[in-house]
């Protein structure tokens, strides 16, 4: 008998991937996942209490291991953001399915995701700058600063990879642009002007 319930979560799974792909989190439809996975409606609800609880069983493989590297690699100072950056990117593109799922919806748990991956990048962005410019005389409002360059290159990093081109494509328009924001970014700021 487990045997059937895993068999019949899997269709699900598949049928929730599918359904969010198309539609995205707030056009998805729970009738169209049974219907698709060939269960009835009310089946769905023995595995899952409503369409978010799905939507994050759906998602929880990007989150958990977008979350975990983003913890071993941003939140430490052993990696040069560059790497690290590369790594998400690798993370993402791994997942790109899931990616684009999250990409397109608006669940809450989308929300909670793009801000750890926000307040990770601000951090480590934060933590180059100071490391490079603290020692050259040159004043940066780093917290603000470090906010704006890291929202802005998710914006258009986000934009790459959420599009539909082939992989290869996307992860070197992704390094592109992660050479654009980051190589020599502390040459990117001039020194105070001696008075």
């Amino acid at each position: 008998m487990q045997y059937l319930k895993a068999t019949v979560r899997n269709k699900i799974i598949f049928s929730a991937i599918a359904e969010f792909s198309q539609n995205g989190y707030s056009d998805a439809s729970i009738s169209n996942i049974a219907h698709n996975a060939g269960i009835s409606l009310g089946n769905i609800y023995r595995y899952y209490a409503n369409k978010s609880a799905l939507f994050n069983t759906v998602v929880k493989p990007l989150y958990d291991d977008v979350g975990s590297y983003l913890k071993s690699a941003f939140l430490t100072d052993d990696l040069p953001l560059n790497e690290a950056v590369c790594g998400f990117i690798d993370r993402v593109l791994t997942n790109d399915v899931l990616f684009m799922i999250v990409n397109k919806s608006d669940a809450e748990s989308v929300e909670k995701f793009n801000d750890l991956v926000g307040d990770a990048f601000t951090r480590k962005i934060k933590k180059e700058l100071e490391s490079h410019l603290a020692s050259d005389n040159i004043i940066v409002h780093y917290g603000k600063m470090s906010r704006i360059i890291s929202q802005s290159f998710l914006s258009v990093l986000y934009g790459i990879l959420g599009d539909n081109h082939r992989k290869d494509r996307k992860r070197e328009y992704a390094q592109e642009v992660t050479r654009f924001f980051f190589v020599n970014i502390e040459g990117r700021f001039q020194p105070k002007p001696e008075a």
